[in-house]
């Protein structure tokens, strides 16, 4: 499992080097229908894909010149600013679908729908940064930890912690790291453009497990 894990993260970082004008928009594609599944038990596939994407492309609206800034960190700066462009023009649907389900929602789950207007408010309103931060952090992560926990039922939180030795320490150790290193030292662009890269390739293998999951979860339940 840890060698086919390793190998995909391999092949993403091989391909960001090699053909990063592919690499970026396959990417977000890949986190809008990942971050989608955040409602997997609360909106049917095509909803959950459509909020996915409006979330991805919220934050090209009105903050584009620090999109694009982050993406010219890994990609060259022409297919930067039309891959912002068009996560921008696709925005303007997508939020409107997005509301629409929102509103269809609202009756029999108004929890879940003040969830993804205020994610999608949030995405519009902050700067790119901050909102993946703030949605990352306190919202996505949160709930893919209680949903491993449920699958996993550990017989104690202390159960659940010691399941996730080595993993979690040596990321905590590596945030904490490059959190020292950015605060004292003078980091050139190109360098987070690599940290960009590692993460990507880090995170596409979990979320195509995920993903391939779900889909799986989706085809033998019928309420789906």
């Amino acid at each position: 499992f840890l060698g086919t894990y390793v190998a995909i993260g391999a092949v993403i970082a091989a391909l960001w080097f090699a053909l990063p004008s592919l690499a970026l928009p396959l990417f977000l594609a890949m986190a809008a229908y990942h971050f989608g599944g955040d409602w997997e038990d609360a909106l049917d596939h095509l909803p959950r894909v459509i909020v996915g994407a409006a979330l991805i492309c919220a934050p090209a609206i009105l903050n584009r010149g620090e999109v694009v800034n982050i993406f010219s960190w890994i990609t060259p700066s022409s297919i930067a600013e039309t891959t912002a462009q068009l996560m921008a023009l696709a925005c303007v649907p997508l939020l409107q679908a997005a509301l629409v389900i929102s509103l269809i929602i609202a009756v029999e789950k108004p929890l879940v729908a003040l969830e993804i207007t205020a994610i999608l408010l949030l995405g519009l309103l902050t700067p790119a940064l901050c909102f993946f931060l703030v949605y990352f952090c306190g919202f996505h992560s949160v709930r893919h930890v209680f949903g491993v926990a449920n699958e996993l039922q550990p017989s104690s939180a202390a159960d659940l912690v010691s399941r996730s030795i080595p993993y979690a320490p040596i990321a905590v150790a590596g945030v904490l790291a490059l959190t020292v290193a950015l605060t004292i030292l003078a980091i050139p662009v190109e360098f987070l453009g690599v940290v960009f890269v590692i993460l990507a390739a880090l995170t596409a293998p979990h979320m195509l497990l995920v993903d391939l999951k779900a889909v799986s979860h989706d085809k033998t339940d019928p309420a789906q």
